[in-house]
């Protein structure tokens, strides 16, 4: 990825809302929750017909002792037309530190949005109308600090950013 699509996706971050990790004490487990209405927001108007939204559970628990924790972030196309070239990122911020994004890459250190510590590209070639795909996501979170992730939904090249949670 060239440092020049990375700042684009850092610029939109910026005005991200992020979604703060609810954190239970007790062996890493993940239920799915809350829907993109529970603070996710549109950024780019995403094509005619195309609605994208992501999903993350509303509750994540970590081992205390190993800091692990593991979660699913789905993007869903709950549009009536097929999505083309898209990507999802997955960003940790201040607690949270994404470890995998399975069958993600991860992004380069220099290219990471401003006050993020970790994340991933997980391209998709095509999301039909209706349809949903998702990634495990392996994670650490530091229990002495608010963990935060944010899952842009983006263009392929990364130029327009549809929707952000």
């Amino acid at each position: 990825m060239s440092s020049r699509r990375m700042t684009t996706i850092a610029g939109s971050l910026v005005t991200a809302a992020f979604s703060t990790v609810m954190i239970f004490s007790v062996t890493a487990s993940a239920d799915e929750g809350p829907a993109s209405s529970k603070g996710g927001k549109a950024v780019d108007e995403a094509p005619a017909g195309v609605k994208l939204t992501t999903t993350l559970p509303e509750t994540i628990s970590v081992d205390n002792g190993s800091q692990k924790t593991d979660l699913t972030a789905t993007v869903k196309n709950d549009g009536s037309k097929d999505s083309g070239k898209i990507r999802l990122l997955v960003v940790g911020f201040d607690g949270m530190t994404v470890k995998n994004v399975q069958g993600c890459s991860p992004i380069e250190e220099m290219d990471l949005p401003e006050g993020s510590n970790s994340g991933f590209a997980c391209p998709i070639d095509n999301l039909a109308a209706g349809k949903s795909k998702s990634f495990a996501v392996d994670a650490t979170f530091d229990l002495k600090k608010t963990g935060k992730i944010c899952l842009p939904v983006q263009t392929g090249d990364g130029k327009k950013t549809f929707w952000q949670q």
